[in-house]
């Protein structure tokens, strides 16, 4: 089938889902970085993701799931297939005493606050975190030794015949940075997570020193992606980083931030290979320097 009519057989067939033909995907990355996806497609429910990956997988059409388009970089070419963007198939997350299921659409800081408010504990040092669930879990993302993995028992999920599956924590691993879902073929639609009761008027209190601490060390006013490298089994990359004088580096309008050294920030018209040979450049300086090595964070979508 051809772009045109893939496109034409989803909108007849979905009827809150839509989609955009060569969509730029510089629009949805927080790097503002990345060339055209052939397919955008945004679905409106849960089960019209389900029926998207379905009938991705019936017809061989590669399928990227999308969250908040954070700790990603995509390639100047572009992306092939169908870019699924699962926001739009977000609801808010549904409260039983202290158990919380959320749609892998949401956003992290969405579930930090709906938590709190409910004083509910867990997710307070997540409320930074730009990303949402579904991303958050294949990376099995933290902040402040917080990692989502600690709270989750169990991950709705649907595979690429369109079969969904509930998996029990007992079958998941998490890992710094890394969890067993993002090794699998599956998409997630959704997890539950058990929180811990708290004080209202201090999780608040974390959230906001929380969002304060962020917006003190991190380059927030120019687009990126988060942490470049991943801490390595001694010190911090952004430590390693300044020490090797690699501060203020640039290649094109891609630049290792003054303000924190594990961070690429996108100055102007940066592209994604401005950004690969940075960071490529800073590996390179660090290990000759230290010997050690930085294993990059970020996702890459090659093609």
């Amino acid at each position: 089938m051809s772009l045109k009519e893939v496109s034409t057989f989803i909108k007849a067939h979905l009827k809150t889902t839509t989609v955009r033909l060569n969509e730029k995907m510089s629009l949805h990355s927080s790097f503002e970085i990345g060339g055209l996806a052939d397919l955008f497609v945004s679905p409106g429910t849960v089960d019209e993701v389900v029926k998207i990956v379905k009938f991705a997988g019936a017809n061989q059409i590669p399928i990227k799931p999308l969250g908040n388009g954070t700790n990603l970089l995509v390639s100047d070419n572009g992306t092939r297939g169908i870019v699924l963007n699962c926001k739009s198939a977000a609801s808010n997350p549904v409260f039983n005493g202290t158990r919380v299921k959320i749609n892998a659409g949401c956003l992290l800081k969405t579930l930090a606050e709906e938590a709190a408010t409910r004083s509910l504990s867990g997710m307070e040092n997540a409320v930074g975190i730009p990303g949402s669930i579904g991303g958050a879990l294949i990376m099995n993302a933290g902040a402040n030794d917080y990692n989502i993995g600690n709270f989750i028992e169990n991950v709705t999920v649907v595979d690429l015949e369109g079969v969904v599956h509930i998996i029990d924590k007992k079958d998941l691993s998490f890992n710094y940075r890394h969890s067993s879902l993002k090794d699998s073929n599956y998409i997630i639609l959704s997890a539950e997570l058990a929180l811990k009761n708290g004080n209202k008027e201090r999780l608040f209190k974390i959230m906001e020193e929380e969002l304060a601490s962020r917006k003190k060390k991190f380059p927030l006013n120019y687009p990126n992606a988060g942490s470049i490298f991943k801490r390595p089994s001694e010190g911090f990359p952004g430590k390693w980083i300044e020490m090797a004088g690699c501060k203020g580096m640039r290649v094109g309008d891609a630049e290792v931030s003054t303000k924190h050294a594990n961070f690429i920030i996108n100055t102007k018209h940066a592209n994604a290979k401005d950004v690969l040979a940075l960071i490529k450049k800073v590996q390179e300086i660090v290990y000759k320097k230290f010997n050690v090595i930085l294993e990059q964070e970020i996702i890459f979508w090659e093609n």
